[in-house]
């Protein structure tokens, strides 16, 4: 069998609102802050990416691998951001709280997004490259020029880190359709505020 799993954890991001609406003031980073980017680079980590083999979905692999590393984390915070997390409850269901969060979006997210949709642009496949490199390739030329007008758009808002107009930005407006989950590593619990969260 071949599967695919978090053998470690990613830093997370640093600036994240749905983390801020379950902790609160702990982990809200501001620029510049050099203290709170290392405490949330010290207590918290984050999931990727979970990848099985085709074969082998649809029989609760994904719920298996990531409830068996979770508490392998060194973190006092293992989340989580992923579009996939609104098609497949497996993070769920291994233990992980979902927390009611979307980014508002934007005139631009609205009109790639309906551009996208009548194209057949598949949104639980936006974090693969391959996939919106191959996607991006089959279009016609008309479709190419007036989607990169719109990438090049989107790039241009100030929470857009990249200004790189490539097929893989398509993954990034897709952003706003991701869930917010975490988990809380209860062997860790020394802050109070943890224990809060873990219990609301």
């Amino acid at each position: 069998m071949r599967v695919s799993f978090p053998n470690s954890f990613s830093n997370s991001y640093l600036n994240l609102k749905p983390r801020n609406i379950v902790f609160g003031e702990r982990y809200l980073f501001t620029p510049g802050d050099l203290h709170r980017a290392r405490l949330i680079n010290d207590e918290i980590a984050r999931i990727s990416r979970v990848i099985i083999h085709p074969k082998f979905r649809g029989i609760g692999l994904g719920e298996f691998l990531v409830k068996q590393t979770l508490p392998l984390a060194k973190a006092k915070v293992v989340e989580v951001l992923a579009v996939m997390a609104r098609y497949n409850s497996f993070f769920e269901r291994a233990g992980m709280i979902k927390v009611d969060y979307r980014r508002e979006e934007t005139a631009i997210d609205k009109k790639i997004n309906a551009y996208l949709k009548e194209r057949n642009f598949y949104a639980q496949f936006a974090k693969s490259k391959t996939y919106c490199q191959n996607y991006f390739s089959q279009l016609n030329a008309e479709d190419k020029q007036t989607l990169t007008g719109y990438l090049k758009e989107f790039v241009e808002q100030p929470f857009i880190k990249t200004k790189n107009v490539t097929p893989e930005l398509l993954g990034k407006t897709q952003h706003s359709k991701a869930n917010y989950l975490y988990w809380i590593n209860t062997n860790s619990l020394k802050s109070t505020t943890l224990q809060r969260a873990n219990t609301t």
